[in-house]
């Protein structure tokens, strides 16, 4: 179970750091 919750914390990590480095591009570009 702990791996299964390690996972989805990764994915939902993961997620959040690409939406946040997606928000640092447009800054960026702007």
């Amino acid at each position: 179970m702990k791996i299964l919750e390690f996972d989805l914390l990764v994915v939902i990590y993961s997620i959040y750091f690409h939406e946040y480095e997606a928000i640092n591009g447009l800054q960026y570009i702007v």
